[in-house]
């Protein structure tokens, strides 16, 4: 069992099994060099301990004053346990914040803890509470580091708002351990008052110190976050430090009040990339309408993830999106507006963009075309099917690719029309409505696939071998045991495989 001896918290529990050796001898060894030399206690004189206390603190209170280092700390331990029924003994364990003097204890055979009575203090007035907040606030006045860096420490565990302005004022100070104490312990308040003074730290010179500063930072708005600080958070997103906005921002979406909107929109226009990609995620997760101009503008940052996240949100708005995109983005300029356009109307599904992207399929950009193509066979309106087959004879291979794979969405529909393109003069009209057809599994498409098994281009053969592998009707066993003979190998694979996927063998 992993614990410390009974009668200290755990500050530190290691296993002499798992730890360094050298680590326990050294433990031991600065113990032996304080051994009998000054050591700390109470200032306060004994007969100052308060007549109201209970005979149990009282009695605590006189341990503080052992010249044993152990028994003192056992000593502000067991006061912490107490609580706040323990307030009498305040003055007392204050004194101790500069008590350092090392114990180390074992429980049981393989466990060493490693504590001191400034420690055991310090969780001792932590555990008091409210009570303890005054005289610690008087202790940072104080000159001795030490002292001063236990009480900022205790008034973080406390977490009572009296302590915020004070600890600010540790901000300033000269010692980078007050300053990094300071902002942990503010970070812990969670006081959104904190925030610009903890900002300044960002640029600290102490690596430590900045980086506590940004955890704190984080903290807050998570704070306020939880208390739903609507009008905090939006001051947050107006911090003159990038970090902040970002943290605020993040917050903000989590939120979803429609407050916050216009001040949303606002940040898609921040000059960090971060802040505007938070923003224009927001706004897609709260789904309001308001904000379909501002992402629409967003399709045209300079920054990627923020055109990605701006068309995340317009396809999550959803309608409202539909018609300002064909009014405008559409029929931009640039080419991945207009790109990202066709796929954000293909993934809203709307058939009002039906006839707009029938026309993007003839865009300068094959981009867009190929994008067009792909929103349609989305969509799947019946509308589409012959600017699709066009499509198929596209110069670019992306185009055709993706005509090729809408109209298998929409097969099942137009068989008939897909039995015709079957004569095309088109090579890949040929191929893909034979392809499509074995999609479709319609019994209508046998007799004119079998056709095709004697098409001139081996690669309609293929996909009409391919295709009736999927149908298996047995009418197809006889002219697919010819194909078996077929001059092009990938044809006679494709034919085997089929007669296989019949039962065929």
């Amino acid at each position: 069992m992993n614990t410390c001896h009974q009668g200290f918290s755990p500050v530190m529990c290691v296993r002499i099994s798992h730890a360094p050796i050298w680590t326990v001898i050294l433990g031991m060894f600065f113990m032996l060099l304080t051994w009998g030399v000054s050591y700390a206690q109470p200032k306060i004189s004994k007969g100052d301990i308060p007549l109201h206390a209970s005979a149990h603190v009282k009695s605590l209170i006189d341990m503080l004053y052992s010249q044993s280092s152990q028994e003192r700390s056992t000593a502000a331990f067991k006061l912490g346990e107490i609580g706040p029924a323990a307030g009498p003994a305040i003055p007392f364990l204050i004194d101790l914040l500069d008590d350092t003097h090392p114990v180390l204890s074992s429980g049981d055979a393989d466990v060493v803890g490693s504590t001191s009575p400034d420690k055991e203090s310090v969780t001792a007035l932590a555990k008091i509470g409210r009570d303890a907040v005054e005289p610690l606030i008087t202790v940072l006045k104080g000159s001795d580091i030490t002292m001063v860096k236990n009480a900022i420490e205790a008034l973080g565990k406390i977490g009572d708002k009296r302590a915020v302005m004070p600890l600010v004022a540790k901000l300033n100070t000269e010692d980078a351990g007050v300053r990094t104490k300071a902002v942990e312990a503010l970070g812990e308040l969670g006081d959104f008052r904190a925030l610009e003074p903890l900002c300044a730290l960002l640029r600290d010179r102490k690596l430590k110190v900045k980086q506590s500063a940004q955890a704190a930072l984080q903290k807050i708005i998570d704070s306020m976050r939880d208390e739903h600080a609507v009008e905090p958070l939006l001051a947050a997103a107006r911090s003159k430090e990038c970090v902040v906005r970002q943290m605020a921002i993040g917050a903000l979406r989590d939120l979803r009040d429609p407050r916050i909107i216009e001040p949303l929109i606002e940040s898609l226009r921040d000059e960090d990339r971060v802040v505007r990609q938070n923003a224009a995620s927001a706004l897609g997760d709260i789904g309001d309408e308001r904000a379909v101009g501002a992402l629409i503008d967003a399709l045209s940052d300079n920054d990627s993830g923020v055109r990605d996240k701006a068309a995340e949100s317009l396809t999550r708005i959803g309608a409202p999106s539909v018609q300002p995109i064909i009014s405008s983005p559409l029929r931009d300029r640039q080419v991945y507006v207009r790109a990202k356009s066709a796929s954000i109307l293909g993934d809203i599904k709307d058939n009002r963009a039906v006839v707009p992207l029938i026309e993007a399929l003839k865009d300068e950009s094959w981009m867009v075309r190929s994008e067009a193509a792909t929103a349609l066979g989305k969509i799947q309106n019946p509308l589409a099917a012959e600017p699709l087959f066009d499509a198929l004879k596209d110069k670019e291979a992306n185009v055709r690719d993706n005509a090729a794979k809408a109209l298998k969405g929409m097969g099942a529909a137009m068989v008939d029309r897909l039995i015709v393109a079957l004569r095309d003069d088109d090579l890949h009209v040929r191929s893909t409505a034979a392809s499509v057809l074995g999609e479709t599994r319609d019994a209508r498409a046998v007799i004119p696939l079998i056709e095709a098994l004697k098409d001139q281009m081996w690669l309609v053969r293929f996909e009409a071998a391919i295709a009736l592998g999927k149908i298996k009707d047995p009418i197809a066993i006889e002219p697919l045991r010819d194909a078996l003979n077929d001059r092009d190998a990938s044809v006679r694979a494709a034919a085997e495989e089929a007669l296989n996927a019949m039962g065929i063998r």
